[in-house]
């Protein structure tokens, strides 16, 4: 029986269909991948963050955040950095993961709990690539739980291009610009 071109086309249609149901999630993967703030920071340049050790949390009123770190800044913290006096050491990387927040519904006792996730935000110590912040670099990913991807587009992701990001975190110039301490285990 020969395949006509019509059954061709609906053989295609419903593989793409399936990649479409069964694969979006992978697609969606491999896509904040491709992403680069308007820096140059890439998305791929922290890619594993999500298994880092966490350095601390914050919370504030809008957003319940996770601060993470690579092998090489949690080291750093161990030894001393910035309490020292000496500077984080070039490959140094942070990632700051935020979700909006809500009250857990089971605990019998007020809890606050993450709720949407909202943005990835990376910090990046490369001395020859960032000279006019310190060594420093910054990007954010804003994260359409709608579509279930990320975009390095929009107002705050443009902080990081505009010097916003560096200008606030001037404020700690004597911690390396580097907000959050490693506390006590």
């Amino acid at each position: 029986m020969p395949i006509t071109k019509r059954a061709l086309l609906a053989a295609g249609a419903t593989f793409a269909a399936a990649i479409g149901v069964f694969g979006g999630r992978a697609i969606s993967e491999q896509d904040r991948f491709a992403l680069k703030a308007p820096n140059g920071i890439a998305f791929s340049e922290f890619k594993g963050y999500e298994d880092w050790p966490n350095v601390a949390l914050s919370h504030d009123e809008h957003d319940l955040k996770v601060i993470a770190a690579n092998e090489t800044m949690i080291n750093a913290y161990r030894e001393g950095i910035p309490g020292n006096g000496k500077p984080f050491p070039d490959g140094s990387k942070i990632a700051k993961i935020g979700w909006s927040t809500k009250k857990n519904p089971e605990a019998p006792f007020e809890v606050v709990v993450p709720d949407a996730l909202k943005y990835v935000e990376f910090i990046e110590k490369d001395s020859k690539r960032f000279p006019e912040s310190h060594g420093w670099g910054y990007a954010e990913f804003l994260y359409d739980a709608a579509s279930g991807t990320f975009t390095e587009k929009g107002s705050l992701p443009e902080r990081a291009v505009t010097g916003e990001c560096h200008a606030c975190h001037t404020i700690v110039a004597a911690k390396d610009y580097i907000f959050t301490a490693y506390p006590r285990r």
